[in-house]
Formats: structure tokens, C-alpha cells, sequence
């Protein structure tokens, strides 16, 4: 199955939040492949505190909401693959949130600059992919872009639960991703 239709298939569960649901299913395609290099990722994990993020999501929507009502937050993590020096995410805020029809409304937020946030635990995947060669492995990578993508996704969620004050959605993904989670308490 390739990437494309597997990203398709997992739509509905990706939109709905079900992040244990997608990383189950993606890591049953990798193991599909020729054992390489990129199936690491599937006992990787991000290693960052669900509850100091949930500090830090909390902070920028507060100070976003002195400036306007914040309907939406947005994150995405960094070109990961082509990135491997460091690994982080920023956040995005909106007036207005426009839902999963068309995803233009995201490139024009809102808010200011936000922190620059460092993804730690997943060091050993990005030494992976700096010394990819490109040509190997082609599916192997694809599927554990996939998988970096959908565990962010899982760490925003887990990160739910400490977001103080929050109220609106928060839309998660990778750079060059249209494979967006949509995660509420």
C-alpha cells in the first residue's frame, strides 16, 4: 500500500484525534517491509513532559487571548527529514478556525512569533535520516515519516490534559503535511 493511500485511509481516525489508532496502523505497514534502518521509529517515542508543554501551549494561547479571541491553535513540527539537526515545533493562532475542507486558512494565522519548542527522544531516527542516502529504503522511509508525523501528533494529545484554559481545537502536524489531527479535550 503506499503512503498516499494509506495517509487517505487514515484520514477519518487522523481528523477524529484517534492517534493510537493511526500509529498502530502505520507501524503495521512498516513491518510489512524489508527490515531497515527507518523501523526504529517504531519503538521510538518523543520524549518531551506532556504537562511542561501543556505550560507552554497554555502561555501562548493566554497571551494570544489578550489580542483576540483564539478559536484555533495550529502545530507543526519542522521538515524533520531534511531538518535532522534539531527537531522542534511552533504554534499558530487563529480568530477564526475554518475546519478540514481546505487547509489555505492555515498559512495566514493570526498570532505573533511563537517559542520555538525542541522535540527531544527521537535523536537516533534524525542520525537515521542524516546519513539516508536517499535512494535505499525509498517505503521504509516514507511510512517512518509517516509514523514522526503521527507521534507528534500523539504527544500533542497527551499534552491535552494540561493545557489550562483551553477551550478550541488544536490542529497538529509536520511541515508539507496535509495529514492534520484535530485534538480537543
Amino acid at each position: 500500500m503506499s503512503t498516499f493511500d494509506l495517509e487517505r485511509e487514515l484520514e477519518p481516525q487522523v481528523i477524529a484525534g484517534d492517534t493510537r489508532a493511526v500509529i498502530d496502523r502505520v507501524a503495521e505497514e512498516l513491518q510489512k517491509l524489508q527490515d531497515s534502518p527507518f523501523h526504529r521509529v517504531i519503538d521510538l517515542d518523543f520524549s518531551n513532559s506532556p504537562e511542561d508543554l501543556g505550560k507552554v501551549f497554555a502561555d501562548f494561547i493566554r497571551t494570544e487571548s489578550k489580542n483576540f479571541p483564539v478559536e484555533a491553535v495550529y502545530t507543526e513540527t519542522n521538515g524533520f527529514a531534511f531538518n535532522t539537526d534539531a527537531w522542534f515545533f511552533d504554534l499558530f493562532a487563529y480568530k477564526n478556525y475554518q475546519g478540514h475542507d481546505d487547509y489555505g486558512w492555515l498559512a495566514e494565522w493570526d498570532s505573533g512569533d511563537s517559542p520555538t519548542i525542541t522535540l527531544t527522544g527521537m535523536e537516533g531516527l534524525q542520525e537515521i535520516y542524516a546519513s539516508w542516502d536517499g535512494d535505499s529504503d525509498e517505503a521504509a522511509e516514507e511510512l517512518c515519516s509517516l509514523m514522526v508525523v503521527a507521534k507528534f501528533q500523539d504527544l500533542v494529545r497527551r499534552t491535552l490534559p494540561f493545557i489550562d484554559g483551553f477551550a478550541c481545537p488544536i490542529l497538529a502536524t509536520s511541515h508539507d503535511y496535509d495529514f492534520i489531527a484535530e485534538l480537543r479535550r
